[in-house]
């Protein structure tokens, strides 16, 4: 999956997010005003190559860098 220069600013915007801890989807969508459904798009993105991993939190579902 390659990341296209208009992909940028917002995975950017999520890593900087995920920098200050552990966020559950739910969190990080409404920090990055992003929807759910986009901000998984560009998670999987993060995920695949390798700058995030993902776990589950108590039933949700969490991100950490």
């Amino acid at each position: 999956m390659d990341i296209t220069i208009k992909q940028i600013p917002k995975l950017i915007l999520i890593t900087d997010v995920l920098r200050e801890g552990e966020k559950t989807i739910e969190a990080l969508s409404k920090t990055t005003k992003i929807k759910r459904s986009t901000l998984n798009y560009y998670l999987n993105i993060l995920e695949k190559k390798g700058f995030i991993e993902r776990t589950r939190i108590q039933k949700k579902q969490g991100v950490q860098p």
